[in-house]
């Protein structure tokens, strides 16, 4: 009984990144931009912060009888949810077939994609 040749789990990325829409490349840059942009603003701010008067805690709520959190819970959170948005974005894009960022773009700025030709 022949057996299939087994393939390693890169080369099965790449099988599946031959077969995937055209629509995903760029926005994979703009995700990795995008997320590599918001966590070095972020975690700059925080170092900042660390060196000279210390980052900031808030009580939740501002209310003292809760518990504090800290703005470093920032520094992870942040790079996540730009990552998992921007992953959604790319998931929309693919399964609508779209090959331009101009939507999405104009969506990040704020402004209607549908006005976007």
């Amino acid at each position: 009984m022949a057996q299939a040749p087994a393939i390693t789990i890169g080369q099965a990325r790449m099988k599946r990144l031959e077969h995937a829409p055209m629509a995903s490349q760029p926005i994979d840059r703009l995700r990795a931009g995008l997320t590599l942009f918001a966590t070095l603003a972020l975690w700059s701010l925080l170092l900042w912060q660390h060196f000279h008067q210390g980052v900031p805690a808030h009580h939740l709520l501002d209310n003292p009888d809760l518990p504090v959190v800290s703005n470093w819970y920032g520094g992870l959170l942040l790079p996540v949810l730009a990552w998992g948005l921007l992953s959604l974005t790319r998931r929309r894009m693919i399964k609508a077939n779209s090959p331009s960022l101009k939507p999405v773009v104009a969506g990040l700025a704020g402004g209607r994609p549908s006005v976007w030709p």
